[in-house]
């Protein structure tokens, strides 16, 4: 969960969205790109090579697995993730 911003920040955020803030134009907000497409290829085609250990994996599920069963959770993680 996210925490609540102080009294001020609210007060910052709704004079900007008074003011024409658009939060869906990030140029305006001084986010720029770092890297084109080439990069995000070459990126991905570096993480197929990253080799997993039988024991690595086998953890991961096992962390995996106690998200669904923790009382202190409402929602663990799925078993559906995005594949390739």
């Amino acid at each position: 969960m996210l925490p609540i911003p102080e009294r001020d920040a609210e007060l910052e955020i709704l004079t900007r969205h008074a003011a024409g803030f658009d939060p869906r134009d990030v140029a305006a907000a001084g986010v720029r790109a770092v890297a084109g497409p080439a990069d995000i290829e070459a990126g991905q085609a570096a993480v197929r090579t990253v080799q997993v250990s039988p024991e690595v994996t086998g953890y991961i599920v096992d962390i995996a697995r106690a998200t669904r069963d923790s009382p202190s959770l409402s929602l663990g993680v799925s078993p559906a993730a995005p594949r390739r």
